[in-house]
């Protein structure tokens, strides 16, 4: 478990991730601990987007796609889902970083499904009133009554966060890896440093259009054995 202001300060810089890229109009869609790093600086760092989407405005999906402890209610009842789904992800994040297992949680998983359908989360008495209403608003099971956007950081739990030093990372973080380099592997379990590194094949649709990124580009770099000649 983390102290609230250790969970707070991830909590707001997942969020600052979770604004920015929906106002791309892509959704993320597996916000869970395994997906979350920290950097050399203490910073998170989101990986493995292979489930985000990108939608229009106003567009949803529904895919069944996330992972069981995470997902919305939405998603269960299969009838579509936008980016609030990542922020119902991110109060069960705040919840399980403070009390350390995910509020519905359940071995069996379909208890599990029929515990974030139904179910109101259990709070001990440690968590502050203020983390409290984070969670609550984000694990609102009408996505059109859930806590999301702006609305987030403006929540009195983060009245102590300057959200735009956080986004410049002046902040200090609350805990810095004891590493020598961006590249040192030591505080990354070896499990996943022997781990194969193997892309994702493209979709049809990515093969084809693999060039589209390039088009109506004139510029051609100057080798640069040429510019010493």
């Amino acid at each position: 478990c983390f102290s609230e202001e250790r969970a707070k300060f991830y909590a707001a810089e997942i969020a600052t991730v979770l604004i920015h890229i929906h106002s791309l109009g892509i959704i993320y869609r597996d916000l869970k601990p395994e997906n979350i790093l920290l950097d050399n600086t203490g910073n998170i760092v989101i990986t493995d987007f292979g489930l985000s989407k990108q939608l229009a405005a106003g567009e949803e999906t529904q895919t069944f796609c996330g992972t069981p402890d995470y997902l919305a209610p939405e998603i269960l009842k299969g009838v579509g889902h936008g980016p609030g789904v990542d922020w119902w992800s991110l109060g069960i994040l705040i919840y399980e970083m403070i009390v350390g297992i995910p509020p519905f949680y359940d071995d069996d998983v379909s208890l599990m499904y029929q515990k974030i359908l139904k179910s109101q989360p259990h709070f001990p008495r440690n968590i502050s009133y203020d983390a409290k209403s984070v969670i609550m608003g984000l694990l609102e099971k009408d996505p059109a009554e859930r806590l999301g956007g702006e609305d987030v950081i403006h929540m009195a739990w983060f009245d102590n966060i300057d959200f735009e030093k956080l986004k410049r990372k002046e902040l200090t973080p609350p805990w810095i890896p004891p590493v020598k380099s961006q590249t040192e592997t030591s505080q990354i379990d070896d499990e996943f440093v022997q781990e194969a590194a193997v892309d994702t094949p493209p979709s049809e649709e990515q093969e084809q259009n693999k060039d589209n990124t390039f088009e109506g580009f004139t510029f051609v770099q100057t080798n640069a054995m040429d510019e010493q000649q």
